[in-house]
C-alpha cells in the first residue's frame, strides 16, 4: 500500500521561502524565464508572508469550503501562483487550478469585481449558516492596471456600499516611470475616496508588510495593499538546492486542525444538509412543481382581474421573485439604485441595488458563482449588453451558471431616450456557451425560467417586452385581435427551444408557408396567420424562444417544427443568424437599421413589423397575388392605364395654371 505523502514544511523565512518559491516556478516545464522576471518581485515575498501567515487553509484538502479564496488577477501572474500551490499542498489537484485560473483569464479590473463578489457571497451565506460553517477570507493578487479600470471603480464602490470587509487586495508596483506612478496614485487615491481602506508600504521592507497582513483581519473596510519598490529584484540563485525546509514546523498541522474542527461542526450543524445541498449545487425536491403550480394560480388571477394585458415583464419579475422564495441561495442584483419590486416587507427577498454600474454587476455575479453555493441572477436593460459584455463573456468562458433578465426599454418612458434593438440579441446569441430566452407570453416566460435554471453550461439571459402579449388599440388597421382558436401551447415545449404554436388547418401537410418568431412578435405572426388564412394561404406559426435547446434537438423533431414549406422570420431586432433556420427559400422580416420609435405600436410600424407587411412579403414570396389586386389591375389595363402614371400637362412657362386644376 502506498504510503500517505508527507505535509508540505516549507521555510519559516519568508525572504527564503520566496525563493524557493521563484526556484520552483523557473524549474516548470515550458516555463519561459522572462515570465518569471516579469512578475513584480514584491509579490513573491507578499505571498510568501501570506502562505505563512495569513491565508488559512489545508495542504491535503486545497478546495474545502471554508477556506480562504487566495487569487491573482491575470494570467502574468499564474507562475507565481502554480509555484505557492504546489509548494503548499500535498498535490495541485486539476480542480483547484482550474478554479484559480478562471479568474485569471478575464480582463484587467474584472477580477477585483469577482473578489467582490466572492466577499459579498461569504457574507450572505455567513448570514444564512453562521460563522461556525462560513467563516473566511478573500485575497487578490492584482497589477496596477486593473486599478486603472472602470469596472474596479465601480466595484470599489459597491463593495463599500455592501460593506464588504473581508476582502483584500494586494497591488504590487515595480515601475519607475513617473507617468505610471502618477496613474497608479490616481486610481488608488479614487479607491480610497470609495471608502477602502489604503496601505502604502515599500514592498521590501518584511516587517512592515507581515505587520499590514496581522492587521488586516480587525480593519471594518475592504483593503488595498499597494507595495511600491525601487525596482530591485529578490537574488537570483537560491540559498539552498533542497526546498524540503526543516521538519520543526508546526504551520501545516495547525492549519489542517482547523479544517477538522470545521468537520466537526459540520457534523453537529443543524443545517448540514442544506449546506451540503447548495454545496453540490443540488436542486430542491418539488422546486419544478411548486414553481409551476405558483405560475399557474397567478396567470388564473392576473387573467381575472387585469385581463389579457398582463405584461412579460411583470411575468417574469414575478417568477424571479417567486424563485427567489423557493430557492434559498438565489440571490438578486437589479442595476437600479432602487428596484421597484425590492424587499418592503419582512418576508420578500432581498435584491442588491447596483445603480447604473452594469459592469460591475455583472463581475460580482461571476465572484458568487465561482465561490459555489450561491445562484447570481441580475437585471438589467438590453441596452447596456454592450457594457457587460466583457463580465458577460467571462462568464461565457468559464461556463458558470448565472441568470440574466434583459429588459427591452420602454419606447414611450419619458425619463430615458428609446433605443431600438437591432444587433443586441444577435450578439448575446452569438456567444458560446449562452442560452438566451425571448418568451412570448406568461406561460413561455415560466418555462423559459425553468429551462433557464436547468442550462448548466453557461449563463443563461432571459429578454422580456415590456409591450402586452396582446395589443387592444381600436381602430387600427394593422392590428386584429388574436384569432379565437389558438391553442393553448404546452409549458413544457419551451424547454425544446422551439415549438408549433398554431399549425395550418388541414395538419403539416397543408401548410404553405411558416412563419416563425420570438418574443412580442408571436402575436404578429398570429394575426397574420389569420388575414392569409382569409385569403386562401395556410400558415402555421411556430415559437422559436431559445435557439441553443431548439439547435439539441434531433434532427427529425427540428424539421417536423419549420416544415418543408418557404419559412419567414419575425423578430423586431436584425436577422443575423437567422438563416439557420429559414434555408434556402427562407426570408426575414426584422430591423435592420437603427431608428427611433415613441410607442408600441410606432415601434412596430419604423421596424416594417405590421401584419400587413408580413402578408405582402408572404405574397411575394409565394408568388401570390391578392384577387382584389389583380381585378383591380385588370380594371386599370382596360381604361388604357393607371392615369396616375400619365404624364402631366405641359404648363408654359408666361401660363399661369387655372385655379382648381
Amino acid at each position: 500500500m502506498a504510503r500517505k505523502p508527507h505535509l508540505p514544511i516549507f521555510s519559516d523565512d519568508p525572504l527564503t521561502f520566496a525563493e524557493e518559491a521563484r526556484t520552483a516556478a523557473l524549474r516548470t516545464k515550458g516555463m519561459a524565464a522572462t515570465a518569471i522576471q516579469d512578475i513584480p518581485h514584491p509579490f513573491w515575498l507578499v505571498s510568501a508572508l501570506l502562505w505563512q501567515q495569513a491565508v488559512r487553509f489545508d495542504p491535503e484538502s486545497p478546495l474545502w469550503p471554508d477556506r480562504d479564496r487566495f487569487f491573482v488577477s491575470s494570467t502574468r501572474l499564474l507562475p507565481l501562483r502554480n509555484a505557492f500551490l504546489n509548494l503548499v499542498s500535498t498535490s495541485a489537484p486539476s480542480s483547484a487550478a482550474t478554479e484559480l485560473f478562471g479568474l485569471a483569464g478575464a480582463l484587467p479590473g474584472q477580477a477585483i469585481a469577482a473578489a467582490c463578489g466572492m466577499t459579498l457571497a461569504e457574507k450572505i451565506l455567513a448570514g444564512r449558516f453562521g460563522r461556525s460553517l462560513v467563516d473566511h477570507r478573500t485575497w487578490l493578487l492584482a497589477l496596477p492596471g486593473d486599478l486603472e479600470t472602470g469596472v474596479a471603480l465601480e466595484a470599489a464602490a459597491l463593495a463599500d456600499r455592501f460593506h464588504l470587509d473581508r476582502l483584500t487586495v494586494i497591488v504590487a508596483s515595480a515601475s519607475s516611470a513617473p507617468e505610471e506612478k502618477a496613474d497608479l496614485s490616481l486610481a488608488v487615491d479614487r479607491i480610497e475616496a470609495s471608502g477602502w481602506s489604503i496601505r502604502r508600504l515599500d514592498g521590501d521592507d518584511t516587517t512592515a508588510i507581515a505587520q499590514v497582513l496581522a492587521a488586516t483581519p480587525r480593519v471594518r473596510k475592504p483593503r488595498l495593499i499597494l507595495c511600491e519598490t525601487s525596482g530591485k529584484t529578490l537574488p537570483s540563485s537560491p540559498k539552498t538546492t533542497d526546498t524540503t525546509p526543516p521538519a520543526n514546523s508546526s504551520a501545516p498541522r495547525r492549519r489542517g486542525s482547523v479544517q477538522r474542527s470545521w468537520l466537526r461542526r459540520l457534523t453537529r450543524h443543524p443545517l448540514r444538509a442544506e449546506f451540503e445541498r447548495t454545496l453540490e449545487r443540488r436542486t430542491p425536491a418539488r422546486l419544478e412543481d411548486d414553481f409551476l403550480r405558483y405560475s399557474s394560480a397567478h396567470q388564473l388571477s392576473e387573467h381575472e382581474e387585469d385581463g389579457p394585458e398582463l405584461t412579460l415583464l411583470r411575468s417574469g419579475v414575478e417568477a424571479r421573485e417567486r424563485l427567489a422564495d423557493l430557492l434559498p441561495e438565489f440571490v438578486s442584483m437589479s442595476a437600479e439604485h432602487a428596484p421597484k419590486s425590492a424587499a418592503s416587507s419582512p418576508g420578500e427577498a432581498e435584491i442588491f441595488a447596483c445603480g447604473p454600474r452594469e459592469p460591475a454587476m455583472v463581475g460580482f455575479m461571476n465572484g458568487l458563482a465561482l465561490h459555489g453555493s450561491i445562484l447570481p441572477c441580475g437585471t438589467a436593460n438590453l441596452s447596456s449588453a454592450d457594457r457587460m459584455r466583457p463580465a458577460l463573456r467571462f462568464a461565457a468562458l468559464s461556463r458558470e451558471r448565472l441568470l440574466f433578465v434583459l429588459i427591452e426599454d420602454d419606447p414611450e418612458a419619458s425619463a430615458c431616450p428609446p433605443w431600438q434593438q437591432v444587433e443586441q440579441l444577435a450578439s448575446l446569441r452569438a456567444m458560446p456557451n449562452l442560452a438566451l430566452f425571448r418568451p412570448a407570453d406568461s406561460q413561455e416566460v415560466a418555462a423559459a425560467w425553468l429551462a433557464a435554471l436547468a442550462w448548466r453550461h453557461g449563463p443563461a439571459v432571459i429578454v422580456l417586452a415590456r409591450h402586452p402579449r396582446q395589443d387592444s388599440t381600436v381602430g387600427n388597421q394593422n392590428t386584429l385581435p388574436a384569432p379565437t382558436d389558438i391553442a393553448v401551447p404546452s409549458i413544457r415545449k419551451t424547454e425544446q427551444g422551439g415549438y408549433v404554436l398554431l399549425e395550418a388547418k388541414g395538419g403539416s401537410s397543408h401548410r404553405a408557408v411558416t412563419l416563425i418568431a420570438s418574443g412580442p412578435e408571436v402575436t404578429l405572426a398570429l394575426q397574420a396567420r389569420h388575414r392569409l388564412e382569409s385569403e386562401g394561404i395556410l400558415a402555421a406559426v411556430v415559437s422559436l424562444p431559445c435557439w441553443e435547446l431548439f439547435e439539441k434537438q434531433s434532427s427529425t423533431y427540428r424539421k417536423a417544427v419549420l416544415g418543408q414549406c418557404p419559412r419567414v422570420a419575425i423578430e423586431a431586432a436584425s436577422g443575423f443568424g437567422w438563416e439557420r433556420w429559414l434555408g434556402d427559400t427562407g426570408i426575414f422580416i426584422g430591423s435592420e437599421e437603427f431608428g427611433v420609435a415613441s410607442g408600441f405600436d410606432p415601434l412596430y410600424q419604423s421596424s416594417g413589423l405590421t401584419p400587413d407587411v408580413v402578408c405582402t412579403r408572404v405574397r411575394a414570396l409565394l408568388g401570390v397575388e391578392r384577387k382584389q389586386e389583380a381585378r383591380a389591375r385588370m380594371e386599370t389595363q382596360k381604361r388604357g392605364g393607371d392615369p396616375r402614371l400619365r404624364p402631366s400637362p405641359i404648363v408654359k412657362s408666361n401660363q399661369r395654371p387655372v385655379a382648381g386644376r
